[in-house]
């Protein structure tokens, strides 16, 4: 799977009731074996597509469907 793919999946792992996540993008680096900068270039170009809204430390999904979508 594609790194887009792989971060949308563990995004709707980790997302809460409430749709946030409460993980620092250095953290979702670590874990999917890549750099931070990669998981930030792909969060901000959801964040345009208002899929989501990054926060310190936290991430905020709005669009599920999206987010779901990316990660098939």
């Amino acid at each position: 799977l594609s790194v887009d793919a792989r971060l949308a999946a563990l995004l709707l792992e980790r997302m809460g009731v409430d749709q946030v996540i409460n993980e620092k993008q250095s953290v979702l680096a670590a874990e999917l074996g890549t750099a931070r900068e990669i998981i930030t270039r792909h969060l901000s170009a959801w964040q345009k597509k208002g899929y989501l809204e990054t926060r310190r430390g936290s991430i905020l999904i709005r669009d599920i469907e999206s987010i779901a979508a990316i990660a098939m």
